[in-house]
């Protein structure tokens, strides 16, 4: 199919455009192609729907709903790119559930018939080995698994991540529940909520050095360690950052100044090298500015063995 329908599919898919898509059901090349049409991380178009009646225009027209069982069956991506509402649909027309998509789309009375059914469910493995709770969509979901046993620090096999780290993007309320809970914080996970009185705590219990801790550096290591993906941190809050930065990146300008205050002036050296801008910190979309002058001070006069320094 030529790339001018393809990007016509996609505006019209993603936008719920559905007199444009029937204009383009009409001909025959995408019809032919509606379930080979290449999306983000595989997914078919069906289970891309925006809306149910999306979702039905693109069946009428032979979209194959039996993909979209196979391809959310691992849990991934679903909490950002399935409608819930759109995979209740889908299921409610045969479509097979795995109680990780399940997680993921928050539909509870699903996933509690499951776990009825078979309360080992809460601890069945799915992509890179996770836990449905990994999954989990919204705090309502993630009370029902939490219910039924399900383990809060549980460790997928390929990152070594927890529910809380895989989490913190898609729904920082069901990572925040979960640390209320009593699941293993860190000081990433707490700069990302904006959680100044968890983040206090780490430090006086690490004696500051958390604050020195970088994504992707042990113990949050990179891709490649121990030939593993390395830490889900890289992928739900970035890649080679200080809690600093994460601060900073949600607009959190008073506990980016507390964790630059209570670091040493090597992490500030650091850090402060660390933003993609770091050599424009007075363009206005550097959270760098966010910096009273006083805590520039230490960066100005920072010795120069620091920069060699291995960290």
């Amino acid at each position: 199919m030529e790339e001018s329908l393809i990007t016509k599919f996609k505006q019209a898919l993603y936008g719920n455009q559905l007199d444009a898509m029937q204009t383009l059901l009409s001909q025959s090349t995408v019809r032919e192609s509606v379930n080979r049409i290449e999306l983000k991380y595989g997914q078919p178009a069906i289970a891309a729907a925006t809306s149910v009646e999306m979702a039905q225009l693109l069946m009428r027209h032979g979209a194959d709903p039996v993909l979209a069982g196979r391809w959310w069956k691992p849990g991934f991506n679903v909490i950002s790119r399935v409608q819930p509402q759109v995979g209740r649909w889908l299921v409610e027309q045969g479509v097979e559930l795995s109680p990780h998509a399940a997680a993921g789309m928050g539909l509870t009375d699903k996933l509690q018939q499951m776990l009825d059914g078979d309360p080992d469910v809460v601890h069945a493995l799915g992509g890179d080995g996770t836990t449905p709770l990994h999954f989990a969509r919204d705090v309502q979901t993630a009370q029902l698994l939490v219910d039924r046993g399900a383990e809060l620090d549980a460790l997928d096999d390929d990152h070594e991540s927890t529910p809380a780290q895989w989490l913190v993007a898609d729904a920082p309320e069901v990572t925040k529940f979960l640390l209320d809970i009593g699941a293993a914080p860190d000081i990433f996970l707490a700069a990302a909520l904006g959680d100044r009185k968890r983040c206090q705590q780490l430090i006086d219990a690490s004696d500051g050095h958390c604050l020195s801790q970088r994504v992707g550096k042990d113990p949050f290591f990179p891709i490649g360690h121990n030939a593993k993906g390395g830490t889900i941190l890289q992928w739900t809050l970035g890649f080679n950052s200080y809690a600093h930065q994460f601060a900073a990146a949600k607009g959190q300008a008073d506990l980016f100044e507390f964790l630059w205050a209570a670091s040493d002036v090597t992490t500030r050296f650091l850090v402060a090298c660390g933003w993609p801008n770091a050599q424009k910190l007075n363009q206005s979309d550097n959270p760098i500015r966010i910096l009273s002058p006083s805590w520039m001070k230490p960066i100005c006069n920072c010795p120069p063995s620091i920069a060699g320094k291995q960290t």
